[in-house]
């Protein structure tokens, strides 16, 4: 899986939850940041994502690491501004769908607080 907003925030809440850490704790770390305009879960299967370049470098970035984070994050989404993405797809696809979601920001809204993650 790669997270949005930065995959490496957000994909770090769930490997922290994974390893034993209390959810509470992880959830409180970002409240009153401000809060994103959107998150993109970009939801890939292993096999695609294996098939990319890149996949199994990190040494975190294994197979059944990468279901275990899959688990606990539904957990951790805010539907109110997080969207998924099919990264499944051709990369050509997945840039396009992403386009349109930051097209569709609104922008003129007020700069908001994390108020629970």
């Amino acid at each position: 899986m790669k997270y949005g907003e930065d995959r490496e925030v957000i994909g770090h809440f769930g490997e922290l939850v994974i390893r034993g850490l209390p959810e509470q704790w992880v959830r409180s770390s970002d409240v009153g940041l401000p809060k994103p305009d959107v998150v993109l879960f970009f939801d890939v299967s292993p096999q695609v994502a294996a098939r990319r370049g890149g996949f199994g470098e990190e040494r975190l970035e294994t197979e059944t690491m990468q279901q275990k984070v899959a688990k606990v994050m539904p957990t951790l989404r805010d539907d109110a501004f997080w969207q998924t993405v099919n990264a499944d797809g051709e990369l050509d696809d997945v840039e396009l769908e992403v386009r349109k979601i930051y097209e569709r920001l609104d922008r003129s809204k007020q700069l908001e607080s994390l108020t629970k993650i």
